[in-house]
């Protein structure tokens, strides 16, 4: 059996040994008050919490290959995600008012599930169960005092299933290779744009930084691999396949409920618009969405018919916004300030253009300005907020907007989703909205 469904069978077993052991606990110990609720009324509570589960944890990289030991990251990383799921069950149960359901049930599930998980994930990390059979054929740059350290550590640890093909000189060479390479190892530290350009012209390799003194002192670092030699971990693209899938599902679920409680939102502004000037009630662009293609983009029309394309001299990058435009509605400023002219965008969402969170859309006339290792940010639809949004959109450069997206890009997850999510509208309440 593939380790990986191995390793999901055992968290899933796991967390049902934990809930029958919580049902038992609440229900027939005797240590509570009684209760006549029976096991088979909480059978849909437990799938849900099932699939919940191991969609949480698929998010948060549970489940991709990992070599070592169990450390204080992956345990943060389960406690997170059980978390979330102990909130999203609890919220569910007030949410349809199923009073049936024992809350301490779910309090003691949370709290076994992650002292089992731990235990099990921990004895497999010491045994065969977790070693990879695969041989990893990783190539290192360069042949330096601390390349000949790395060496010496692949070779003490073969249990990690490292097949040492050679030394580089020159990070070009990673194409040229005559064999086949999957793991990358960087012990001398590239430019930023050498390492940013390699990486998005090999998308299926994984690179591994050892940082040097300076970044010792800034930087996370990972210890799982060897324990006295720190790297930073870039992985191959392909890992993000699962983060998609659940987020277009996600997409689909919220922009469609957003499109029907709003309608009437919908309605009431198209009339303010209609009626206080000439013109359509929604305003479409061309934008850039993923792999570079070109999508209608729909907002509420903020400015007097026929000026939205004359931009002024002093808009920068179509970014700054001038405060007090005349070319804006007295409507237009009011859905400014409070961003509700971009609610059509969510018709982008649920079409498939666009996504909840992603990069700035771009103007198509940006694409000049975007080369190289700057266009990794169209591996991913664009989206209604991002890092861009909650930084303060319209204090920032062209510059700071780009490498905001490629850093979401680069740390994909339902997780800074979701805080992307829940810092949009605190961030829209406090930079005083856009003019």
């Amino acid at each position: 059996m593939h380790n990986k469904t191995f390793l999901v069978l055992s968290d899933l077993l796991t967390f049902n040994l934990a809930f029958l052991f919580s049902y038992w606990l609440r229900i027939h110990s005797g240590i509570f008050s009684y209760s006549t609720v029976s096991l088979k009324d909480y059978f849909s509570l437990l799938l849900f919490g099932n699939l919940l589960f191991i969609l949480v944890l698929l998010s948060y990289g549970l489940y991709k290959e990992k070599r070592g030991r169990f450390t204080t990251d992956e345990f943060i990383n389960i406690f997170k995600s059980l978390l979330l799921v102990f909130i999203i069950l609890t919220a569910t149960t007030f949410l349809y008012k199923a009073t049936i359901y024992s809350r301490l049930i779910i309090t003691f599930t949370f709290v076994s599930s992650l002292l089992l998980i731990t235990l099990v994930r921990t004895f497999m990390r010491k045994t065969t169960f977790f070693t990879t059979q695969k041989k990893t054929h990783v190539v290192i740059y360069k042949n330096d005092a601390i390349g000949q350290r790395l060496l010496t550590k692949l070779k003490e640890h073969p249990e990690l299933n490292y097949n040492f093909l050679g030394f580089i000189k020159n990070l070009k060479e990673i194409q040229q290779f005559p064999q086949k390479i999957d793991v990358v190892f960087i012990t001398a530290k590239p430019t930023s744009k050498q390492l940013s350009d390699i990486i998005m012209h090999n998308p299926n390799l994984e690179f591994k930084l050892i940082p040097d003194f300076l970044e010792l002192i800034t930087e996370p670092l990972n210890f799982e691999e060897f324990q006295d030699m720190p790297l930073i971990t870039i992985p191959k693209q392909l890992t993000i396949t699962t983060y998609s899938t659940l987020k277009r599902i996600l997409d689909i679920i919220i922009s469609f409920i957003l499109l029907t409680l709003l309608s009437l939102i919908f309605v009431l502004i198209a009339l303010l618009i209609k009626c206080t000037s000439k013109g359509p009630v929604i305003h479409t662009q061309l934008r850039v969405g993923k792999h570079e293609t070109l999508f209608v983009f729909y907002k509420f029309r903020t400015m007097i018919q026929g000026m939205q394309d004359q931009r002024e001299a002093n808009e920068v990058s179509y970014l700054y916004k001038k405060k007090h435009d005349p070319r804006i509605t007295f409507i237009g400023k009011i859905l400014r300030r409070s961003c509700l002219d971009e609610l059509p965008q969510l018709w982008n969402v649920f079409k498939g253009d666009m996504s909840l969170v992603g990069p700035r859309p771009h103007f198509k006339e940006e694409l000049q300005a975007l080369q190289g290792w700057q266009k990794k940010r169209f591996s991913v639809k664009p989206g209604m907020t991002g890092l861009w949004q909650v930084s303060g959109r319209h204090e920032l450069s062209f510059e700071k907007t780009v490498f905001l997206d490629i850093y979401y890009v680069n740390h994909l997850s339902l997780a800074l989703d979701l805080k992307i999510m829940f810092k949009t509208i605190p961030s829209i309440i406090f930079s005083g909205g856009r003019w």
